[in-house]
């Protein structure tokens, strides 16, 4: 294994079973923070739904969002959908 405060470990068997354990922290801070609570604005929830939508858009895989199945743009665009979501 790696050493304290190191951020890659090797797992030389990797058959065994093998006990792991990590250290979150701060994280809370993230959610409690009054400087980080812009992070939650209704534009920048916006922005990265839309940055979700458009990604099989990107990859080439539907031509507009709402075309993917497995999307929530779906759901904005008013069509038939296997999701159920709350609308922003």
């Amino acid at each position: 294994m790696g050493t304290k405060g190191t951020t890659s470990y090797r797992i030389g068997d990797q058959n065994a079973l093998h006990y792991i354990t990590i250290a979150t922290v701060g994280w809370v801070d993230l959610f409690t923070r009054r400087k980080n609570n812009e992070l939650f604005t209704i534009e920048v929830i916006g922005q990265k739904l839309n940055y979700i939508h458009q990604n099989p858009v990107e990859e080439g895989i539907v031509h507009k969002p709402e075309d993917y199945l497995y999307s929530s743009a779906r759901n904005y665009a008013e069509l038939e959908s296997v999701l159920e979501i709350v609308l922003l």
